[in-house]
């Protein structure tokens, strides 16, 4: 039996930002994040908060 192998990112919510939003956690950040990681393999994306 082989193991398979999965890869992840933890992004903080805060962190998330998009070119025009109106602060930090824009929700149209997390689409861009999502996107991202599709198109590199990414397949668990955790989001972590500061709480």
């Amino acid at each position: 039996m082989t193991a398979q192998r999965s890869a992840g990112i933890l992004a903080p919510v805060f962190a998330l930002r998009y070119d025009h939003d109106f602060g930090i956690g824009d929700i149209r950040a997390l689409r861009q994040l999502m996107d991202w990681a599709v198109e590199h393999g990414i397949g668990i994306v955790h989001l972590g908060s500061a709480a």
